[in-house]
């Protein structure tokens, strides 16, 4: 079955289970014909720090990717597919929480599991009873912080085609070597990035992408990679995260770069540019990080 099909079967599931009510379409009509450096000036010109806003946040360049200025670390790049299991909100964290430790050890032996978050979280899945129907990244930096995720080798993502078996095993699977809980390694306690473009692009930066959440409609899940993503139609489904690896202009719109959990199928092999400086679906309200503990 195409992979699509299954994700969209499944995030329309979740919607018609959680939603409860007829949810009202957003509808923005951004400005789209600035340049780069005129958007500059509008954030500065909002900022107490006026001219020196820039000095504030280190430099920040008009363009960025995290692909290039980290290619020792190939989780960057990597796009997650999410198969039949709403589980963004424990693989866009787990994948920025294996980023941020290649960079700060300058090693890729560290992959943190997002099925640990899944099968092993008390407080990150919405329904314990059926842990693929959506949960909180919030609880997931958190489990992070005070209890710690083992490493993908020990338990590695089983959702791409059935949603069965979400307990939470004791022992690590055949061939890898454990408990579950000696393998746990932790990160320190996270924050939240203001809601500023220059915050979260100096962010970004310093120490690596960032997870942000947005609320998702079905034009977004069926986004074919043309242009720069902005809500126009179609149903509300369900809060998504996504992985911010840079930034960027396409013909006078800003735009965040992203990376998607619906695997290399959607949009540009995985990765899309959304909206920026807009706050478009509450983006850049709910952006998220940590650092490793090292």
């Amino acid at each position: 079955m195409n992979p699509l099909i299954v994700v969209l079967s499944g995030l329309l599931l979740a919607s018609a289970v959680t939603a409860g009510s007829t949810n009202t379409l957003r509808q923005r009509n951004p400005k789209t014909g600035s340049s780069s450096s005129e958007e500059y000036d509008r954030y500065s010109s909002r900022s107490r720090q006026g001219k020196n806003v820039q000095a504030a946040y280190g430099f920040v360049p008009m363009t960025f990717d995290a692909r290039d200025y980290w290619a020792q670390c190939p989780s960057v790049g990597h796009v997650p597919n999410q198969g039949c299991c709403d589980s963004s909100y424990a693989l866009i964290p787990t994948a920025v929480m294996t980023d941020r430790t290649c960079i700060a050890t300058n090693s890729s032996n560290m992959v943190f599991s997002a099925f640990d978050v899944i099968s092993c979280c008390a407080d990150c899945a919405i329904y314990q009873k059926d842990k693929c129907r959506g949960g909180d990244p919030v609880a997931v930096w958190k489990y992070w912080n005070k209890v710690g995720i083992v490493n993908e080798d020990c338990l590695p993502y089983s959702f791409a085609n059935t949603c069965i078996g979400q307990d939470c095993p004791i022992r690590c699977v055949p061939g890898a070597s454990g408990t579950v809980a000696g393998n746990k390694k932790k990160g320190l306690e996270y924050y939240t990035v203001m809601a500023n473009v220059l915050q979260i692009q100096s962010e970004i930066v310093r120490n690596g992408p960032v997870e942000a959440s947005f609320d998702m409609y079905l034009d977004f899940a069926t986004f074919n990679g043309d242009g720069v993503y902005m809500h126009r139609s179609g149903p509300y489904l369900n809060k998504h995260s996504v992985k911010i690896i840079g930034w960027g202009t396409e013909k006078g719109t800003p735009y965040w770069l992203i990376i998607n959990t619906f695997g290399r199928g959607w949009a540009n092999e995985g990765v899309a540019k959304f909206l920026r400086g807009q706050n478009h679906l509450n983006l850049e309200a709910n952006v998220r990080a940590a650092k490793p503990n090292y």
